[in-house]
C-alpha cells in the first residue's frame, strides 16, 4: 500500500497488494493478527502503519477481520461484504487471493481506459501549441519578409495571418476559454458525477458503447466468480454487482437476470435469456452450469473479457495517434507552405 490519508479509499493497486499480502500469509499458516502484525513490520509508511495498527487493534477487539476493515473506513465496499462471506464460510485465504486478482484486473481495465484517452491528448497538445505559434509568431515575421521585399500576403497566408492575429488579440479570452475547458475535464474525469455524465454522452457512440459493456460483463463476471466461490448464492452475487457496476444498462440486465433467477430459471439459462455475455461466454456459462463449475467459468471469462478490452484499448490507440499526427502535421505543413511557395516565387523573379 502506498500512503493515503483515512478519508480516502485504498485505490486498486494498494486494495490488490493488501489481499495478495495477506493470502500469502494466511495461505502459509498464520492468523489474521500474525499476518498484520508481519505486514506492519514490513511497512516503512507512517499512514500505511497507522491504518494496519487499527485493523490489529479491531481484530483483537472483535476477533474478525471484516469489522475491523469496515472500521478503517478506508477498504472498498466490496471487499469488505467479501471478507464478511469469506469468514462465515471459512476460505479467508482463498478470498483474499481472488480479490487481489479481481483488483488486479481492475486497475489493469482502468490504466488501459485512461491510456486510450491520455496519449491521444498529448499528442493533440503539443501539436496545437506547435500551430499557435507558428500562427502568432512565425507568421508576422514572414508578413514582414513580404512587406519588405515590397508585396502583401494574399490568400491563404493572408487567412492564416489573420488568425493568428485574432489569437494575440484575445489571448486572454482564449486562456480563459482552455481554463475552463481544463476544468471541465478535471470535472469530467475526477469526480463521479461528472464520470456518470461522459460516461452517458460516450454510451451514444458504438466503439466507446462496445468497450463500456464490456467492461461491465468483465466486471460482473469477476464478482460472480468471487461471490459464487465464496458460497454465495447467485442471487446475493448478482445483488453485489449491481452496487459496483457504473454502467445503468448493464445493471438493469443483471436485474432482469436476477429475476429470473428467483422466478426458477438457473443462473446459465437465466444469463441467456437476458444477454449478459455474447453468444460464445453464454455457450460457456451454459455448460458450466450444467457441470457445477459455474464460478471457475466466471473467472475464465472475466479473463477473457480481460484480453478483448486490452486487445481493442491496444488497436484503437495504435490507430489513433498516428491519425492526428498525420492530420496535425498537414495542417502544420499547409501553414508553412501557405506562405514559403509564394515566398519561393517572389525570390525567384528577382
Amino acid at each position: 500500500m502506498s500512503r493515503r490519508t483515512k478519508s480516502k479509499v485504498l485505490s486498486n493497486v494498494e486494495t490488490a497488494a493488501f489481499c495478495n499480502q495477506m493470502a500469502m500469509a494466511l495461505d502459509a499458516g498464520f492468523s489474521v493478527l500474525e499476518a498484520l502484525s508481519m505486514l506492519m513490520e514490513d511497512t516503512a509508511g507512517n499512514q500505511e502503519k497507522e491504518i494496519l495498527s487499527r485493523l490489529y487493534e479491531e481484530v483483537i477487539a472483535s476477533g474478525q477481520l471484516y469489522p475491523a476493515l469496515q472500521a478503517a473506513e478506508v477498504f472498498p465496499d466490496y471487499m469488505v461484504c467479501m471478507t464478511e462471506i469469506a469468514e462465515e464460510t471459512g476460505n479467508l485465504d482463498e478470498v483474499m487471493a481472488s480479490l487481489a486478482v479481481y483488483y488486479d484486473r481492475e486497475e489493469s481495465i482502468s490504466r488501459e481506459t485512461r491510456s486510450a484517452f491520455m496519449y491521444p491528448m498529448i499528442i493533440v497538445i503539443m501539436m496545437l501549441l506547435v500551430i499557435l505559434v507558428l500562427l502568432t509568431r512565425v507568421m508576422p515575421v514572414f508578413d514582414q519578409v513580404f512587406t519588405e521585399l515590397g508585396r502583401e500576403m494574399t490568400g491563404l497566408s493572408r487567412a492564416m495571418l489573420t488568425i493568428g492575429n485574432v489569437i494575440s488579440d484575445y489571448a486572454y479570452i482564449i486562456i480563459a476559454a482552455a481554463v475552463i475547458i481544463a476544468a471541465a475535464g478535471i470535472f469530467f474525469v475526477r469526480t463521479q458525477k461528472g464520470r456518470s455524465i461522459a460516461v452517458r454522452f460516450m454510451y451514444r457512440f458504438g466503439f466507446f458503447r462496445k468497450v463500456y459493456d464490456k467492461t461491465a460483463a468483465c466486471q460482473f463476471a469477476g464478482c460472480m466468480h468471487l461471490a459464487l466461490k465464496s458460497g454465495m448464492s447467485s442471487r446475493r452475487g448478482m445483488e453485489l454487482a449491481q452496487k459496483l457496476i457504473g454502467n445503468s444498462h448493464y445493471v438493469r440486465q443483471i436485474e432482469q437476470c436476477a429475476n429470473a433467477v428467483e422466478e426458477g430459471a438457473n443462473l446459465g439459462e437465466a444469463i441467456a435469456q437476458t444477454e449478459l455475455f455474447t453468444k460464445r461466454y453464454t455457450r460457456m456459462a451454459l455448460i458450466a452450469d450444467k457441470s457445477g463449475r459455474m464460478d471457475d467459468m466466471m473467472e475464465q471469462i472475466a479473463d477473457k473479457y480481460q484480453e478483448e478490452i486490452d486487445s481493442e484499448l491496444s488497436s484503437s490507440i495504435a490507430m489513433i495517434e498516428p491519425t492526428l499526427v498525420i492530420v496535425l502535421s498537414v495542417i502544420v505543413g499547409v501553414v508553412l507552405l501557405s506562405v514559403m511557395l509564394p515566398l519561393m516565387g517572389i525570390l525567384s523573379e528577382l
